[in-house]
């Protein structure tokens, strides 16, 4: 417990954000019922990765930067017209961002999610999610800010194991490429729980 507040101190000092696996963050004695983590598949070149804005409405111009930062690493960017939508300060009403989410776990041909940025509404859609349909198609997702609901809650109720990492308005810089490339990319044994 001392090295993980020691970490935080360290990562929030310096003021970086790092990628770290949702499983830190849960506490297993408040489960219903033990969970095996569920590793989604290490990410490569050549993958989609789908792209949503399951709080805040994300801007055009930073939508295209996320993309364009995505296609340099290597990977092909998708997103629904649903990530266009305004609605209020959202990207979308709680319906069309829930619907954005569990399509992408739904679509076979998307092998990874990141978030495209946070903002507040993530605890506004976890009712709605389809956490059986999560736990089926596991895939990385990835994302900070309110997503960090997301994160956790799917975890705690399908085993997923998360990240914790930038989100598409954050990705542009070498720090977070190389970061998301070393998790995200790279199969490693999972710790023990």
């Amino acid at each position: 417990m001392k090295k993980r507040r020691q970490f935080f101190k360290t990562a929030l000092g310096a003021g970086v954000a790092t990628l770290v696996p949702s499983t830190i963050f849960a506490n297993p004695q408040e489960r219903k019922s033990p969970l095996v983590p569920l590793k989604p598949k290490a990410l490569k070149k050549g993958d989609t990765i789908g792209l949503i804005a399951p709080g805040y409405a994300i801007k055009p111009e930073v939508l295209v930067e996320a993309k364009e930062t995505l296609e340099k690493m290597g990977f092909i960017p998708y997103h629904t017209d649903r990530i266009h939508g305004n609605y209020g300060y959202f990207s979308n009403t709680d319906a069309e961002r829930v619907a954005d989410l569990n399509e992408m776990f739904a679509n076979k041909k998307v092998d990874g999610i990141l978030c495209a940025r946070g903002g507040y509404g993530c605890t506004r859609i976890m009712h709605l999610l389809d956490y059986e349909l999560i736990r089926k198609n596991p895939k990385a997702l990835i994302g900070f800010s309110d997503i960090t609901a997301l994160l956790n809650g799917i975890h705690q109720e399908t085993g997923l194991i998360t990240f914790h990492g930038p989100v598409g308005s954050t990705i542009n810089d070498p720090y977070s490429i190389e970061q998301l490339q070393n998790v995200v990319m790279k199969s490693k044994e999972l710790p023990p729980l």
